[in-house]
């Protein structure tokens, strides 16, 4: 199915009117990312139905807001939802320590690392305070304007820091436990 098709569906299926009691027992997602998440609701939406449960309900928290979405939840969304799924991406969340170490300042990747440190605290807090499902993201390869794609150095740098950040992000949310990753390379 094309990814115009997949819109259309779910389009279709959002528009048609549905029970009030279906719409309680359904699905309700909530989608935060260090990006607008607005353009993949519909994808999100689709998968839900295409493994056979009622369409959800999706909630967008406003973007680049998992700080705070970690810290308190209910503040951002308009009803509990039964699952929150944060997507992110380090040149959002971790930018200028990116280019701070694609610039060569060696000490880039330790304060980005440190920050992976914060976001998993932040995770483990809304871990506690939210008895649904938790699902994140591994960030795929960033990329940032100044990076020059043409440079050996640049790209290897980049995938340093890259497979860093994966390695500290995957193993402090293992840490925590009851907390489902998706990864957005794969």
């Amino acid at each position: 199915m094309s990814l115009l098709e997949i819109r259309k569906q779910w389009r279709s299926l959002s528009q048609a009117p549905h029970d009030a009691a279906a719409a309680t027992a359904a699905e309700r997602i909530g989608l935060a990312g260090s990006f607008t998440t607005d353009s993949i609701l519909p994808f999100l939406g689709m998968a839900v139905v295409g493994h056979g449960l009622e369409k959800p309900t999706i909630d967008s928290a406003p973007y680049n807001q998992i700080f705070q979405l970690c810290l308190d939840w209910k503040s951002v969304f308009p009803e509990p939802p039964t699952t929150i799924v944060i997507l992110w991406r380090i040149e959002d969340l971790f930018g200028n320590e990116l280019r701070s170490w694609l610039r060569g300042d060696a000490n880039g990747l330790d304060q980005a690392l440190e920050r992976v440190a914060e976001l998993a605290v932040a995770s483990r807090r809304l871990r506690a305070s939210f008895a649904g499902t938790i699902i994140v993201s591994l960030p795929p390869y960033p990329h940032v304007p100044d990076q020059d794609i043409r440079a050996a150095r640049s790209h290897a740098e980049a995938g340093l820091l890259h497979r860093k950040v994966l390695d500290r992000w995957a193993t402090r949310i293992a840490e925590i436990g009851g907390i489902s990753v998706v990864d957005l390379d794969g």
